[in-house]
């Protein structure tokens, strides 16, 4: 459950928060329970195709692949990672991250649990539309200290793409975007100008259909709120402390 939390203030990062959650009636479904935001416009667009998919290689921390499923214009989007790191040699970690028009559903295939949280996704930015005042305005909102700064346009797998770089916590955010689409994405170190971790596409397929069964969360998992798991991690904290208090 910490690795999901984690991945969650990453999530949080990349495509923003949505509004705080609603009170419900006794009538609500348990879907609709875990998810209380207001949805996007339905003209709302996160990407510039309908559908499609991206096969990505990731590299450094964590090692791994990552396969980007979406519809609707990215209202709908499914991650399905494996991923390992040198530490823990032979240990693959199977995460899914799920998002629709309401909010992001986090889950640890390992653990068979999951995190509801209410993020949803972001408007397209076009960098060259004068949308990188945007982007380091949502960045100052969310206390995020660091400069973004748009490069000469680059290709990857043959397409055009928009090359952001983000200076944050101590580190280069290098990000290539095609149509809203990251396609490559590289994390350096700003004190050493070393490598930290870096996502490319090997393999791009705009407009392709993708079955909805893809985006539905597996059978077995166990889902909670954002709110029901942090308020069992306090539970935890003071429990541990009332017993540090019984052992004085």
């Amino acid at each position: 459950m910490r690795k999901l939390c984690l991945v969650l203030i990453m999530g949080f990062l990349v495509v923003g928060c949505g509004g705080p959650e609603e009170k419900l009636s006794s009538e609500t479904s348990e879907k609709d329970r875990l998810t209380q935001t207001t949805p996007p416009s339905r003209d709302f667009k996160t990407y510039l195709y309908k559908s499609g998919i991206v096969t990505y290689e990731l590299q450094g921390i964590p090692e791994g692949k990552e396969t980007l499923y979406w519809d609707n214009w990215g209202m709908n989007t499914v991650r399905f990672m494996e991923t390992w790191t040198s530490y823990s040699p032979g240990v693959i970690d199977t995460s899914i991250i799920i998002m629709d028009r309401d909010n992001t559903y986090t889950i640890d295939i390992g653990d068979k649990s999951g995190i509801v949280s209410p993020m949803r996704p972001k408007q397209v930015l076009d960098f060259s539309a004068g949308d990188s005042d945007m982007a380091e305005e949502e960045m100052r909102k969310h206390g995020i200290a660091g400069g973004f700064e748009v490069l000469p346009e680059e290709e990857i797998l043959g397409f055009p793409c928009q090359v952001a770089r983000i200076e944050v916590m101590g580190n280069i955010n290098m990000q290539w975007i095609h149509n809203g689409i990251m396609l490559k994405m590289e994390t350096i170190r700003k004190k050493s100008g070393k490598l930290f971790s870096s996502q490319i596409a090997v393999e791009f397929k705009p407009d392709t259909s993708v079955d909805n069964s893809v985006f539905e969360i597996p059978e077995g998992i166990e889902m909670k709120t954002l709110a029901e798991v942090q308020a069992e991690a306090r539970e935890a904290l003071n429990n541990m402390h009332d017993s540090e208090d019984e052992g004085e």
